[in-house]
């Protein structure tokens, strides 16, 4: 949640109130980066609101119950991601890990247990990046967005509403777009149809 008064929670009548474990784990991560000391027991429960005590230590009791008490409730809110924003290391430090993203280097990366971590498209797999501090730090970085894999019957009715598919099959990838079905050099094979792979392209990762 973007300029949350810290402040303002340890030393009032305040309280915040989550609605689901990624909202949850947000604020968690943005209350240990404000030098609060949170429990182990980070598990969502949608009837539990969230306080500070003696000014450092993250506290849950029933949000009722605080009302009850004059506490103002706040509703915490994961800032809405958008496809073509660029966000800054810090930004996607505050996000829910594991979301990938473009950086503008051109590589993929993503949060793991806290470190900044690039994608080896060889090795098929994340590894901790390399990239110097400042290197870092002048980086941006863009949502990255993965293809939806689905039936075939759900990538046409998809492609009817001028989506674009893909099929992967016999280890080759087409791009289906824009009538290129209707072309009659470009008809389905029977193998595409009943055993091919199909993705709608571009849904939100993560």
């Amino acid at each position: 949640m973007k300029n949350f008064d810290f402040g303002n929670l340890k030393y009032n009548y305040v309280a915040v109130h989550c609605n689901s474990q990624s909202e949850l784990d947000n604020f968690i991560k943005q209350c240990e980066e404000n030098d609060i000391i949170v429990g182990p027991d980070r598990q969502f429960d949608k009837n539990y609101g969230y306080i500070i005590v003696d000014s450092e230590r993250l506290y849950c009791d029933y949000a009722a119950a605080l009302k009850n008490e004059d506490y103002e409730i706040i509703e915490w809110e994961i800032e809405n991601l958008k496809k073509d924003k660029e966000y800054s290391i810090q930004d996607i430090l505050n996000m829910q890990e594991e979301l990938e993203f473009i950086g503008s280097n051109g590589l993929p990366y993503k949060i793991k247990n806290g470190y900044l971590c690039v994608y080896f498209v060889k090795e098929n797999k994340w590894e901790e990046s390399g990239n110097s501090i400042q290197e870092i730090l002048n980086m941006t970085f863009t949502l990255r967005y993965k293809d939806k894999k689905v039936s075939f019957e759900e990538a046409i009715q998809a492609y009817l509403k001028s989506k674009d598919i893909k099929c992967i099959w016999n280890d080759e990838t087409i791009i289906y777009s824009d009538g290129f079905l209707d072309s009659d050099n470009d008809k389905l094979t029977m193998g595409q149809i009943l055993k091919g792979e199909w993705y709608i392209k571009e849904g939100l990762n993560g």
